[in-house]
């Protein structure tokens, strides 16, 4: 095991150090590592847009040759001479320096009735433009050739062919077909604008991809067009490519339009980024071998490294000249709490810094004065405690002697408190008692209070009852009387029809008798009195008629006086017992005003009762709650008397203990002034 202070230190500061530079080298690395990827990322998709960007321009200058070119033939297709033709060509050939070649191609007989194949084609050689007619040899028929297929069944402006090898010009090339078409939307030719792919080739070669990468670029079908080994340029298909790593990837580069992935070769790892020429649907690849991606990398976690090793060699020496001025100081605090120990308070440590351990060595030093005052004067005050100890002992001793008398005497009043709570239990009991048996004085009292309110309540209701009963008594008279009155002015009235009736018969009568006579002289008149006859006879039955009918009202006139009669009668009756039920209803009123008195007297005696009971139980309470209050009083005396008899004998005790302890003390005192002679001071 470790023991001193310094190898604990390198043992746990070294490896710390090591671990924590570790792992910031490691955090630099994988750090810088993503910075530089991304900004070899952003570097490489930038060059790759430049040379897309370059690669697209020129295509579309080329392509503008032929469309501008077929615009002017359809302007006036068959008023320009073949050397009108030639010269337009030559000029726009000069003018378009990526063009390799430009033709006009005619339809069969359409522009010569009498000719079948017509063009013209000027071409670069060297610095010169040539023209030529070859291509109008019937053996080469270019009418079925594919760059003419291509624009003759053509339903946009342009089209470009795959890349191929003209044999007439021998040179690999790219051709722009633009069909002609006549007012009548036929098609009239196919202008062909050629592009001389060895200087995309010579472009592709030229662009650098860091120091050691490289670039290539493929058709629409993975040919490869331009490339560092030539033995592959229109030669070799992506897909059949002997790099498997390459032929894995041509199917992705294909569809997409950009994109990047790893590939790799006899060097290792690549990183290929590509994407597609917007004009031609081509896709041009950059390649970067990861060596030259990961040597920044390298470089800088190999000078992370080295500054890491250096710097913890630094902090190695910093650490060891530190354990030693930290050892050297301990050890001076050593050397001095090996004086203390030794009981020699006399040495003094020499501090000459102002750091921790100077302060610690200042307060050892503060701390060894302390201890010698602190000495000195426990040597002094032992003495003083021995003297005092002794008297303390005297004085618990006299002190126990009191305690002792005091004891006997409280224990005498505590058998007296017993006593005295005995009786006032017994007359709490008793006084318990009687107000229990108050408290049923006044529920009966209560009770017969409450019975006698309801008696003269009930005696009220049935004095009003009785005077309700007489009012109506003689409301019922009043119409009696008046309905009396009415029968009496009924039976005035029937006597009155009677006589109306006698009349009505008289009348009845009289009529019958002039209706006889009228008859008679009806009848002495002959024919000149039938017609009278016949009424006189018809006044004659409605006269007896109505003397029937005045019988049956005479008839039921008596009928109805003989029943007003009978009511009259009746109704006198009814009149005389409403009078006699008035009087018994007086009479009845008159006996309930005397209860409901005496209810009302009775009901005052008792209210008189129960007010006193209820003072009679308040004060009962008040005398039960004066002997509780008593009771406990004596109680809490009682307890008092006991806890000081129990004190009293603890302070017997503790006096005993006194005793015991100041005994200790001064034997204490004197075990103290050997060890403090012990140490020098």
């Amino acid at each position: 095991m470790l023991k001193s202070i310094q190898s604990k230190f390198m043992l746990l500061l070294v490896p710390l150090i090591v671990v924590t530079l570790v792992a910031i080298v490691v955090f630099s690395y994988g750090y810088s590592k993503g910075l530089i990827n991304t900004e070899i990322g952003f570097k490489m998709q930038q060059q790759l847009d430049s040379v897309t960007s370059t690669i697209n321009g020129k295509m579309v200058a080329h392509r503008k040759v032929g469309e501008v070119l077929a615009r002017t033939v359809e302007f006036a297709p068959t008023q320009l001479t073949l050397d009108n033709y030639n010269k337009m060509i030559s000029n726009d050939l000069v003018t378009s320096e990526d063009t390799f070649g430009l033709g006009i191609f005619f339809e069969p007989f359409k522009y010569n009735a009498k000719t079948k194949y017509v063009s013209t084609y000027a071409f670069r050689e060297g610095d010169t433009v040539k023209l030529t007619a070859d291509y109008n040899d019937p053996a080469y028929d270019y009418p079925n050739k594919d760059w003419y297929k291509a624009g003759q069944n053509l339903k946009q402006s342009y089209t470009y062919t795959d890349p191929y090898y003209d044999e007439p010009t021998k040179v690999t090339m790219v051709t722009t077909s633009v069909p002609v078409y006549d007012q009548k939307k036929q098609l009239l030719a196919v202008i062909t604008s050629d592009f001389n792919l060895a200087r995309l080739q010579k472009l592709i070669e030229e662009t650098k991809v860091g120091n050691t990468g490289w670039a290539f670029m493929v058709d629409t079908k993975g040919n490869y067009l331009a490339t560092p080994d030539k033995s592959k340029v229109m030669k070799v298909n992506m897909n059949k490519d002997p790099n498997s790593s390459l032929s894995g990837l041509a199917s992705t580069l294909l569809s997409q339009n950009n994109g990047q992935s790893t590939i790799t070769d006899d060097n290792g790892a690549n990183h290929i980024y590509y994407q597609k020429i917007p004009e031609t649907g081509w896709t041009l690849a950059l390649v970067m071998p990861d060596k030259e991606l990961q040597e920044p990398v390298n470089k800088l976690v190999m000078s992370l490294s080295i500054g890491g090793f250096i710097a913890v060699m630094i902090m190695v020496l910093t650490i060891i000249l530190f354990s030693r001025y930290l050892v050297v100081e301990i050890r001076k605090v050593k050397n001095i709490a090996g004086h203390i120990a030794d009981g020699d308070l006399t040495h003094h440590m020499e501090v000459k810094t102002s750091d921790e351990l100077g302060q610690m060595g200042h307060s050892f030093n503060e701390m060894m004065e302390r201890l010698r005052s602190m000495l000195g004067a426990i040597s002094m005050h032992t003495h003083t405690v021995a003297s005092m100890s002794e008297q303390l002992s005297a004085s618990s001793e006299e002190t126990s002697r009191a305690t002792e008398q005091i004891t006997d005497a409280i224990q005498q009043v505590a058998a007296s408190a017993d006593e005295q709570s005995h009786m006032n239990d017994t007359s709490k009991q008793t006084v318990t008692e009687i107000a229990n048996q108050l408290l049923s004085i006044v529920d009966g009292v209560q009770k017969v209070n409450d019975s006698t309110e309801k008696t003269a309540v009930t005696a009220e209701k049935g004095n009003k009852a009785v005077g309700e009963v007489t009012e109506q008594m003689k409301l019922i008279h009043g119409n009696m009387e008046q309905s009396s009155m009415i029968v009496n002015e009924l039976s005035g009235k029937s006597r009155e029809i009677g006589e109306m009736i006698t009349f009505i018969t008289s009348l009845s009568s009289q009529t019958n008798l002039l209706a006889l006579n009228a008859s008679i002289e009806a009848a002495r008149a002959g024919e000149h009195g039938k017609g009278f006859a016949v009424v006189a006879t018809e006044v004659r039955k409605l006269a007896e008629q109505s003397a029937q009918t005045a019988d049956r009202i005479r008839s039921l006139v008596g009928d109805i006086q003989s029943e007003i009669n009978s009511a009259v009668e009746s109704m006198n009756k009814g009149n005389q017992a409403v009078n006699d039920g008035t009087v018994m209803s007086e009479n009845a009123k008159a006996a309930f005003l005397a209860i409901l008195q005496a209810v009302e007297d009775v009901f005052g005696h008792v209210k008189v009762v129960s007010q006193s009971a209820s003072v009679i139980q308040t004060d009962a309470n008040r005398m039960v709650e004066v002997v509780e209050h008593i009771c406990e009083i004596s109680d809490k005396s009682l307890e008092s008397t006991h806890s000081i008899a129990a004190a009293a004998e603890q302070q017997l005790a503790s006096m005993e203990e006194v005793s015991a302890a100041s005994q200790s003390l001064s034997k204490m005192a004197d075990e103290l002034q050997e060890v403090v002679k012990v140490f020098k001071v």
